[in-house]
């Protein structure tokens, strides 16, 4: 019997694969609801990442913009 997959060695760590994914929804966000109305923890929300990997890719809402 075969021991079932740890979720954890599932996850491959892929930063340009993130920084692309975060871009992609930030496009559409600030396309949508401008600078303003855009917010970082939506963002976060729809990718699968963090607010806190966010700053830490981006370093801000200005920067990511």
């Amino acid at each position: 019997m075969t021991a079932a997959p740890d979720r954890a060695a599932e996850r491959v760590r892929d930063a340009a694969r993130t920084r692309g994914e975060i871009l992609d929804v930030a496009t559409a966000e600030f396309a949508a609801h401008g600078y303003n109305g855009a917010r970082v923890d939506e963002i976060a929300a729809l990718t699968r990442t963090t607010k806190r990997m966010i700053y830490y890719h981006f370093g801000g809402k200005k920067q990511l913009y």
